[in-house]
């Protein structure tokens, strides 16, 4: 193939679809016809997954922190409207790690990681309206108090 036919200027010799080849600039037509209609297709079907994400909603997200050696979360009660719910925990502790998980009201447990000092625990989940625990889930600090209540609004 010369540079003339890739450019458009000169007859091509190009694979045809019945398993032979083509020759001239009405070959060329055809194959760039081709590229140019998938190149749209793709471009189509990238535009309309942006938009799909552009359409879904970010969590709402609800903070809290754990510091110094008390072993109780920074809030006993958070609020959110329904829908993707995060509860983001930031450890401030300098000894202690600390997760947070969500349960209650029908959901499969969510678990965040456990982490140490300015580490961060995350815990996303789509809720109903209700009440949710979390929770930390390192040995017994939520027997010890390290809990509380998340109430899911309509």
């Amino acid at each position: 193939m010369t540079p003339g036919a890739l450019a458009g200027r000169g007859p091509a010799d190009v694979p045809s679809t019945s398993g032979g080849r083509e020759r001239g600039v009405g070959a060329m037509t055809r194959v760039r016809t081709a590229v140019t209609g998938s190149i749209l297709a793709a471009a189509v079907g990238a535009a309309a997954l942006a938009g799909a994400a552009a359409g879904a909603k970010a969590p709402v997200k609800r903070n809290l922190t754990a510091s110094g050696t008390v072993i109780a979360y920074s809030a006993k009660t958070l609020t959110a409207p329904k829908g993707a719910v995060q509860i983001v925990l930031t450890n401030k502790s300098p000894t202690l790690r600390h997760s947070v998980a969500l349960k209650g009201n029908g959901i499969r447990v969510r678990k965040g990681k456990v982490v140490g000092r300015n580490g961060v625990s995350r815990v996303t989940a789509t809720l109903a309206p209700g009440r949710y625990t979390y929770y930390c889930t390192v040995g017994e600090h939520a027997a010890l108090g390290m809990k509380g209540t998340l109430t899911v609004r309509r």
